[in-house]
């Protein structure tokens, strides 16, 4: 289980660099965009695409972050209502759930990857395919997803009772 959480912290890791520098290219390219625009009266035409695209790859590495940091978004209707045991087997079928889930989402977005059409198609402003988006958001859904199983194969389990 050592193995597991040193690679899943490093996949942790790698994804808040990648967050991180994903946002700052957008803030640095809206910043540059706006200058160029306003001051210099000459906009730079593949800003818009190239925010969209790191904006898009910020909140997928963030995605896969919040679920290895298990700080995803929870509504608890049911679990106050159950002994303590009771929400302990709720939560590791959720996490259960979520793990299959996003493993789903990963088997697709490979499936999808992995089909030559997809590589042909390009973005209008920036000279790449639009498939190399697509692999990011791939390889996020399989971190995200191990990070999940990580999560379900760990026994030191909090269970909140409010």
């Amino acid at each position: 289980m050592w193995l597991l959480n040193s690679i899943d912290r490093i996949l942790r890791t790698a994804e808040l660099v990648l967050a991180i520098l994903a946002m700052l290219g957008v803030v640095s390219i809206l910043t540059a965009q706006v200058f160029f625009r306003y001051v210099l009266q000459n906009p730079i035409f593949f800003a818009e695409e190239v925010a969209l695209i790191l904006l898009i790859i910020a909140t997928f590495a963030g995605l896969s972050l919040l679920v290895s940091e298990e700080r995803l978004i929870g509504i608890d209707l049911v679990g106050p209502r159950l002994s303590v045991a009771g929400r302990r087997r709720l939560v590791k079928g959720l996490q259960i759930l979520v793990a299959a889930t996003s493993g789903c989402l990963a088997v697709f977005a490979v499936g999808y990857i992995s089909t030559p059409w997809v590589w042909f198609e390009r973005f209008a402003t920036v000279p790449l395919p639009r498939a190399s988006l697509y692999t990011i958001v791939a390889i996020e859904l399989c971190f995200a997803t191990f990070h999940q199983i990580v999560i379900v194969l760990s026994d030191d389990q909090e269970v909140v009772t409010e």
